[in-house]
């Protein structure tokens, strides 16, 4: 079982046979001086405009799917996307 044997991997040792500790340090620190905020990078306006365009597509083929009735596939409505992709 766990724990139960005498046999220590490692001697605990006693007070008198320890390294001495490092002497602490003394002195000050200096900081150095925080430096300035940088401004963001602005966002590129494709960046905005690609989901806005992509979620307005999906929309009008919905709306052309559910008003042209089965006349006109999802697959079909989509083909003239494919440029962009």
């Amino acid at each position: 079982m766990l724990g139960l044997y005498e046999d220590r991997i490692v001697q605990p040792l006693t007070q008198g046979q320890r390294d001495p500790a490092p002497p602490r340090p003394r002195g000050s620190l200096s900081a150095e001086a925080v430096p300035a905020a940088t401004r963001p990078a602005p966002v590129p306006v494709i960046r905005i405009l690609v989901p806005v365009i992509m979620v307005a597509a999906m929309v009008a083929m919905v709306a052309l799917m559910f008003m042209g009735g089965r006349a006109a596939s999802p697959v079909m409505l989509i083909i003239p996307l494919m440029p962009f992709w």
